[in-house]
């Protein structure tokens, strides 16, 4: 019995070795609730070398100044239980390296410098991986990038959290196609709100516990009631030279202690979750604050496809949106599925000044890349500042039962609820409902849909609620230029 051949793998390493950490049956077993080889409790071989091989400890001052902390070189290895914090000369504190496979890194906490480029928490490095690495039980915070993938690698994270990485929680990129699992993730990087004493005319401020941190440098600062004639001040931190003290970019007008939300990433272009090929099965991920929640940004030759997200939420953005996807030209994006996933707060909330398309989801090819077959079922898209959802450059994308609540919340009356731009060929809305009722109650949507003259064939507007849009308008807007396309609109209920 493999599982329970703890004397043969002590005696014969080297096939105790493939007898327990080669189990083909890996996912199956997974996904039936049981446990993987190697793992707690999973056989008596964890016991008996819990303490040799298949443990992964800090490698030491060497290592870091190489550039990692840790090193899972080989197959089956396992780090558990540890806690690590890498010098700042260490590029990563867990480098998964070459021919590396089903590698396990669990119950850990892993924190990182707060440095500001080219850190990470966990680096997988090297040629494609034919076997599945798990990340599980897992805190991350501090990093450039939390999680890193190379071109081809296959990792299946599970009840983890990263926190505060500047650039993304989680990034692939290259060409190869690489396979990212999440089961119980969180991602996020969001303004926390401060008491802080600022000084007439002074650009010195302090805070009455332990506040700042070096990484806190070049992030951006509001301070409520602290501008010229009480608006809020808006800046940055540039210098930190306590806990409890630092300096920001502009003098304040007030000795009083106020409240100052600080913004962990301030950048455009950081994401939770950010790909460039391959394809994401993600349950129960959560990611909140960025630029963008989740970026797809293929480039030339790149490949996304066959993606599912399940009761999934991407909220509380200050980009373009929660979720983005802007592909290149040559590029192709295909089969993203989307199942009672929430798509809110794209509207730099906080006291973050908001920037870019500021939309729930935001697709934009432009015609250049080719992006087919977008599904979402039973989603919501709600409280963001211009449109819940925008599609641009689309052959097939389908709504059918989604919520729309509380969109243009930027300026009523001025952006629709669903916008189907130029380049659309193949869309559907149904049975949803359109209103403003949990969010900005009072304002309105200039449309709930808005067809523009780019939809070029087979539209279906059909079987839908809708609530709350500008009384001076119909609730769905058909250009004229659509006239004699395959569209139609009918069955809606306002």
């Amino acid at each position: 019995k493999i599982d329970r051949a703890a004397p043969l793998g002590a005696a014969a390493p080297r096939v105790g070795a493939l007898l327990v950490e080669r189990h083909v049956q890996a996912l199956p077993r997974e996904q039936h609730g049981e446990q993987w080889p190697r793992e707690a409790g999973a056989d008596d071989v964890d016991a008996a070398r819990r303490g040799g091989g298949g443990m992964v400890t800090p490698r030491g001052a060497g290592a870091q100044r190489a550039g990692f902390s840790a090193e899972i070189a080989g197959a089956g290895k396992t780090a558990t239980a540890l806690f690590f914090r890498p010098t700042s000369a260490a590029k990563s504190c867990f480098k998964i390296t070459t021919s590396s496979s089903q590698t396990c890194i669990s119950d850990l906490q892993i924190n990182g410098p707060y440095a500001s480029t080219q850190t990470y928490g966990i680096s997988m490095t090297g040629p494609p991986y034919s076997f599945l690495s798990k990340v599980r039980s897992v805190f991350i915070d501090g990093f450039d990038i939390g999680i890193r993938l190379p071109s081809g690698g296959n990792l299946w994270i599970e009840n983890t959290e990263i926190f505060e990485c500047a650039t993304s929680g989680i990034r692939q990129t290259g060409s190869t196609i690489s396979g990212i699992y999440t089961r119980d993730v969180l991602i996020y990087d969001y303004a926390r709100s401060y008491s802080v004493g600022v000084t007439n005319t002074s650009t010195a401020i302090t805070a009455g516990a332990a506040t700042f941190y070096q990484g806190m440098i070049g992030m951006r600062i509001a301070i409520s009631g602290a501008g010229a004639a009480g608006v809020d001040l808006v800046t940055t931190i540039t210098a930190v030279s306590s806990a409890t003290a630092a300096t920001i970019g502009a003098a304040a007008s007030t000795t009083a202690t106020k409240t100052a939300v600080i913004t962990p990433s301030v950048t455009t272009t950081s994401a939770g979750v950010y790909m460039e090929a391959g394809t994401m099965d993600a349950f129960a991920l959560q990611t909140v604050g960025y630029a963008m929640g989740m970026q797809l940004n293929p480039a030339n030759g790149y490949t996304l496809k066959d993606s599912f997200y399940v009761q999934c939420i991407f909220d509380s953005v200050h980009g373009d949106g929660t979720w983005v996807l802007t592909p290149a030209a040559g590029s192709s994006t295909a089969r993203q599925n989307f199942t009672n996933c929430w798509f809110s707060t794209a509207n730099g909330s906080s006291g973050i000044g908001g920037s870019g398309q500021q939309a729930g989801v935001y697709v934009n090819s432009g015609g250049s890349g080719l992006v087919a077959q977008l599904r979402f079922s039973g989603c919501q898209f709600n409280n963001n500042n211009k449109e819940g959802a925008y599609f641009n450059g689309v052959t097939g994308v389908h709504l059918d039962g989604c919520t729309f609540d509380g969109n243009s919340g930027l300026t009523t009356a001025t952006y629709a609820a669903c916008r189907f731009g130029t380049n659309i060929v193949g869309a559907s809305v149904s049975t949803s409902s359109f209103s403003h009722t949990m969010f900005h109650n009072g304002t309105t949507d200039i449309y709930s849909v808005q067809a523009d003259a780019g939809v070029t064939s087979t539209l279906n507007i059909s079987g839908n609620t809708f609530l709350h849009f500008n009384t001076a308008a119909t609730p769905v807007l058909n250009s004229t230029a659509l006239a004699g396309t395959k569209i139609n609109i009918a069955g809606n209920v306002y």
